[in-house]
């Protein structure tokens, strides 16, 4: 039931905005809709030199970072983590640390640590989330302390 208050929920304030740009010729915003954070994640494999490359939904968690999934890609995303010998993340451009990856594998662990994350999570971020039916895959622990990157710049005036 939650997804469909927060599908109408963002459909009404998608076609509010709409109106209020239009009536201010486009001066006005208000309500930004910025999708869901992500992470780029480079793996390195015990026989080849790079596993390959793959980028997920993240959530953070203190200064841990949780990756997440579509529910159906959940085991195969998993397994390439888990089978990887080094992997490293770039969250904004030029900055790749690298990470330690701890696997979810329990459904009721997962379950808990999803709903926790999205109660904290913006609105667009939670509709999105739970629209793609998303699920916790793993938590990356980095080496160095991720950089904040806040995607609205201000002018300082």
């Amino acid at each position: 039931m939650p997804v469909v208050i927060e599908a109408v929920l963002v459909s009404v304030i998608g076609w509010v905005n709409v109106v209020v740009r239009w009536a201010t010729r486009g001066r006005v915003t208000l309500y930004r809709f910025y999708g869901t954070s992500g992470v780029r994640l480079s793996m390195v494999g015990p026989d080849t030199a790079v596993a390959g490359t793959v980028e997920l939904t993240m959530l953070r968690d203190g200064d841990d970072l949780v990756v997440l999934a579509a529910a159906a890609e959940t085991g195969r995303v998993t397994a390439t983590l888990c089978a990887a010998t080094a992997v490293t993340a770039e969250l904004a451009a030029g900055w790749h640390t690298v990470v330690d990856v701890q696997a979810l594998t329990g459904e009721a662990e997962r379950a808990a640590l999803r709903d926790r994350l999205l109660a904290k999570a913006a609105l667009d971020e939670r509709y999105e989330i739970r629209r793609r039916h998303e699920f916790p895959v793993a938590r990356l622990t980095p080496h160095e302390r991720p950089v904040v990157v806040d995607p609205v710049a201000f002018s300082g005036i």
